[in-house]
């Protein structure tokens, strides 16, 4: 447990070896800092977020909206879960392509539901779920 770690890191005898270790391993997780802080983005940088999008439909060749629900939960005192539906229409090739870069994105995010439905060489995509905001 932490408490016992905590005794045997106090009582060391290789303690300035830890210290340089526990700095060393700080600095190597530095240049991540901003990509893990992105991943919940905040509510002032929604923008961003439609943009990317956009971009992604545009990439992939696919009409979409995107929306937010009228469904939020708080997880702690500064992150929320908003309900979101994506719809994407376009080749289904394109659909499924599409979806998979979406689930590629850096952002914090949980899908509840996909429905696809595939009529020929045209696709239709409903997907429900949550993205994770900070609220600050």
């Amino acid at each position: 447990n932490i408490r016992d770690k905590k005794m045997l890191f106090e009582t060391s005898k290789d303690r300035p070896d830890l210290l340089t270790k526990l700095e060393n391993d700080y600095q190597s997780i530095i240049p991540y800092a901003d990509k893990i802080k992105n991943i919940i983005p905040t509510k002032n940088k929604l923008t961003d977020l439609t943009l990317k999008l956009d971009g992604l439909s545009n990439d992939n060749q696919v009409v979409q909206t995107f929306q937010f629900l009228d469904q939020s939960k708080k997880i702690t005192d500064n992150v929320t879960a908003n309900s979101f539906k994506i719809t994407a229409n376009g080749d289904f090739k394109n659909i499924v392509s599409y979806l998979k870069e979406l689930e590629a994105l850096p952002l914090f995010f949980d899908i509840k539901n996909v429905d696809i439905l595939e009529d020929g060489s045209a696709g239709n995509l409903n997907l429900y779920g949550n993205i994770y905001l900070n609220d600050n």
